[in-house]
Parts: structure tokens; sequence; C-alpha cells
């Protein structure tokens, strides 16, 4: 019993320190009420939280993401968004620049797929 308690107090540490330190977490958070918005490099260094909404390919490669982390007032209002974004895993030829669900490049937009050509 008494090693079961040590692994115990072991796994609840790490599992708290790495959420600590994360810095993205999944989901989506509405910004079109802030009075204030600034837009940031995805390298930019911060300690703050970013909420992503992230679009993947169906092998998981990522199309893209914007990341949020918003800065409420006393009231609950936005008072500031700072916004970042993710460029797609994958690159595109000129030729077929549009990412898809299916990890193929196409030449012609539909709706979820997202621009991948290099620029």
């Amino acid at each position: 019993m008494r090693g079961f308690a040590g692994l115990a107090i072991v796994v609840a540490i790490v599992w708290l320190l790495g959420n600590a330190f994360q810095r993205e977490v999944d989901g989506t958070v509405r910004i079109d009420d802030c009075r204030t918005r600034i837009d940031l490099q995805p390298d930019a260094f911060t300690m703050r939280r970013f909420t992503c909404d992230t679009r993947r390919t169906a092998s998981g490669k990522l199309m893209g993401a914007t990341c949020v982390n918003v800065e409420l007032s006393d009231a609950g209002s936005c008072n500031i968004a700072r916004v970042y974004t993710k460029p797609p895993e994958l690159t595109c030829p000129k030729e077929t620049p549009f990412l898809g669900y299916d990890d193929m490049c196409h030449a012609t937009f539909e709706t979820g797929y997202a621009y991948a050509a290099k620029d």
C-alpha cells in the first residue's frame, strides 16, 4: 500500500506540472466583442495559455489553427484578445494549393479545405 501511495503522488505531481506549463488547449473562443485584438507570431514567447480551434486531416496532420488568449474585465467582458494562427503542416504545389481532409492537394477550393501552397 505504501508503494502505491508514493506512486500516486508522483503521478499527480507530474500531471499538475504538465498542465501548469501547457501552452495550448483545444477549444473555441468567441472574440468578436473584444475591444482590442493583438496579433502575435506563432513562435512568440508568452506564459499565457491559448485556446486553439484546430483543423486536422484524416491522418491527423494540422490543416491550420487559430489560437486565442482572452483577457476579461472585472465585469466579464473581453478587453484584449491575443491571437496567432498556425499554418498547415503539409504544403501543396501552386497548381493544387488547397489541402483537403483526405491529405490530398486539390486545384479547387471546397468548404473545409485549407490553403497550403508556399508563397
